[in-house]
């Protein structure tokens, strides 16, 4: 196999939740082990490592990666600096009301925002589509 086949070759669905969902699960058992500010740790660490490995196996960082690792890494920094876990728990209240947002404005204004993040989960999806699955 060519290095140019080899880098074309869609990854395994194991892969994409391992890098999806990876991260998540080092800070679910690192809090149920040592507590919040460790797991807050682990997460950071695991949410950039699978941003590297996505990069590298998959070629590129998904816009919702991107997202999460910039919130992981900023209010997980703020968690560990200030020893306070509210910020880690803003967290996901703070991304999903972003995505709220996001998915309003695209049905207020009649664009598929959906298809930015899940347009490789439903390829060949017309814009009526991504309107229902809004």
């Amino acid at each position: 196999m060519t290095a140019e086949a080899a880098s074309k070759r869609e990854p395994g669905t194991g892969m994409k939740l391992a890098i999806d969902f990876g991260p998540l699960l080092v800070f679910f058992i690192a809090n149920s082990v040592r507590g919040v500010f460790t797991a807050t740790a682990a997460f950071m660490f695991a949410t950039a490592a699978a941003m590297i490995v996505s990069k590298i196996k998959l070629g590129r960082v998904s816009p919702m990666l991107w997202l999460s690792g910039v919130m992981v890494i900023g209010f997980g920094g703020l968690t560990l600096w200030l020893h306070d876990e509210t910020f880690i728990k803003l967290k996901p209240t703070i991304v999903y009301i972003m995505f709220a947002s996001i998915l309003f404005f695209g049905l207020v204004t009649g664009r598929p925002t959906l298809r930015i993040v899940l347009e490789t989960a439903y390829p060949g999806l017309a814009d009526a589509g991504w309107h229902k699955l809004t």
